[in-house]
């Protein structure tokens, strides 16, 4: 092959791949977050200028997660697609909003959220000479686990009391979820419960972002 031939296949070959998902997908996907915030801040009583920059900030993350080269979760292939996302994002408001000032209730999403992180880590999809440090799940543990340790020893020289928001959770939980995977209802059911316990979190203005660990 010449050095023609061989600079034409490499040029092309990016062209070549099919997209991960529709303009219509990524829309529909930003639209069901900003819209069930939305809902939430209206019924926290929020006035309409918080209201709007909240629904910037929950399209930003959004439109990040979407932006994720391994992120499968966008493509909406049917209805039952976008259900389970909706529904599930609908459930997490719902259920936060009544039992979120319980103890059982939230001790309940800790364990659960546990448990989703070693499923999201075990089901990444790779490929069978990837080691385990280079698996995206392990790389996004490191990430947030070595800033939660950091965050662990200022407060504990600072003697200010540790806590674990769970919108912090839900970052971490999509940050884990959007890595090398084949989505199903369950697993959409799933990234929308974690989405709609942040959206929660950001539609009531409670998500600030200098205070990630107190």
């Amino acid at each position: 092959m010449s050095w023609r031939n061989r600079w034409q296949r490499t040029a092309e070959a990016p062209f070549q791949k099919s997209p991960r998902y529709s303009s219509l997908d990524v829309v529909l996907y930003v639209v069901v977050l900003c819209a069930a915030g939305t809902i939430v801040s209206f019924a926290g009583e929020l006035p309409l200028e918080r209201v709007l920059g909240i629904n910037f900030v929950t399209g930003w993350f959004a439109l990040d997660l979407a932006w994720s080269a391994t992120n499968r979760f966008v493509k909406l292939t049917s209805v039952y697609d976008f259900l389970s996302f909706g529904a599930s994002i609908a459930a997490a408001i719902a259920l936060w909003w009544a039992w979120g000032g319980y103890d059982t209730f939230v001790h309940a999403n800790a364990i659960a959220a546990a448990a989703l992180a070693v499923y999201w880590g075990y089901s990444e999809e790779v490929s069978r000479t990837t080691k385990w440090h280079e698996r995206g799940t392990a790389k996004v543990v490191a990430l947030y686990g070595i800033a939660t340790i950091l965050a662990l020893l200022v407060c504990w020289t600072q003697e200010i009391t540790f806590l674990l928001h769970p919108w912090y959770a839900a970052f971490v939980l999509n940050a884990l979820a959007t890595q090398e995977r084949t989505p199903a209802l369950w697993t959409r059911a799933a990234h929308g419960y974690t989405w709609g316990t942040l959206i929660f979190e950001l539609g009531r203005d409670r998500l600030v972002f200098s205070k990630f660990f107190y």
